[in-house]
């Protein structure tokens, strides 16, 4: 299987559309269509791992390189509890107000990067 047709697959299997998955990368849909179709064979880094971060999967996967079939790597979404758990070293007595003024500050926090 070529990257292109791992690509597709997999953005296929996540239900997205090339508009969607293109706006996901900051890229035209011409540009994915060309990726899917390997008339682009060699993808930059700055392209293969933000692509691989969209389709939830590893730059190796893409690539071919993990010598496994073609089954994505799973990645792992913590919930709320576990965000809670990891922020608080516990959940026990953390209220939704406290979680809430965290994700404020951290809100701040990546605006502010973001201005500079």
């Amino acid at each position: 299987m070529t990257i292109g047709e791992r690509i597709k697959k997999r953005r296929k299997e996540l239900g997205l559309t090339v508009d969607e998955l293109a706006e996901r990368l900051e890229k035209n849909r011409a540009t994915i269509y060309r990726y899917e179709s390997n008339d682009i064979e060699k993808l930059p880094t700055t392209v293969l791992e933000p692509l691989a971060k969209a389709l939830d999967v590893t730059p190796a996967y893409l690539m071919g390189w993990n010598g496994q079939s073609s089954e994505p790597v799973p990645t792992f979404t913590p919930t709320d509890e576990d965000i809670k758990f990891a922020l608080f070293d516990g959940t026990e007595g953390v209220t939704d107000e406290m979680y809430d003024e965290v994700k404020r500050f951290a809100k701040y926090i990546k605006e502010q990067k973001e201005k500079k």
